[in-house]
């Protein structure tokens, strides 16, 4: 499994920034079913040079198909679309709180199938000012990213790319996005490489259309292009 599409909370008149979701990708032919592999959400903080791993939840039934996706959302994100296959409470502390939702600016999120924090981690993603052990590589929209993006509140989202030669505008589901079709299963270990910064967040759930791993480069050495 891996994090294929994350937004941080989306600023609205009735609940504040706490519409934000996860989105998980199955690169594999086979379905996984929780229920046999059990996963663990985390999402981890700093203040000064210590890093917080607080758990979000624990996902122990649904499938994902082949080539599949997973959408985990904030039930204050009730307007979502395809449904989120689970959902937590953003607006709870430690998590989250007052304003603000779970998945803030200079953030990080991760997956694992252990109890213990930062032990058997699958798959993370940090964001912003992120610490090291908070991302793969150095943060996405970090200092020195190419992108020279920023993380706010504003519906756009952080997305894995297909392949190497990826970009925002080849991802989108339609017509126009060239590799919108072929899934989000590019690794190179590098969050800055690995994403994508997507004007307008576009979720995907169980219910979505599969797609298979491909396009330009696919197949080539995981590095950054």
């Amino acid at each position: 499994m891996l994090i294929s599409e994350v937004m941080i909370g989306l600023t609205n008149t009735d609940t504040g920034p706490q519409k934000e979701f996860v989105e998980l990708y199955n690169p594999t032919p086979a379905e996984v079913n929780f229920a046999n592999m059990g996963i663990k959400l985390w999402v981890t903080s700093y203040s000064g040079t210590t890093t917080t791993h607080t758990k979000v939840m624990n996902i122990t039934t649904g499938t994902v198909p082949p080539n599949g996706y997973f959408l985990i959302a904030s039930t204050q994100y009730d307007t979502i679309s395809p449904a989120a296959n689970k959902t937590y409470d953003a607006s709870s502390a430690p998590l989250g709180g007052g304003v603000e939702g779970v998945l803030q600016a200079n953030r990080g999120v991760y997956i694992s199938t252990s109890d213990t924090q930062n032990i058997a981690i699958i798959n993370k993603l940090g964001w912003g000012t992120a610490l090291g052990e908070m991302s793969e590589g150095p943060a996405k929209c970090s200092a020195g990213d190419p992108a020279a993006c920023t993380v706010a509140n504003d519906g756009k989202s952080l997305e894995r790319k297909a392949n190497p030669q990826a970009t925002a505008a080849t991802m989108i589901l339609t017509a126009a996005g060239t590799d919108g079709k072929y899934g989000n299963s590019y690794m190179s270990g590098n969050n800055q490489y690995d994403f994508n910064q997507r004007a307008t967040a576009q979720p995907q759930s169980s219910s979505s259309v599969t797609e298979s791993p491909g396009g330009a480069g696919f197949g080539d050495a995981n590095t950054p292009p």
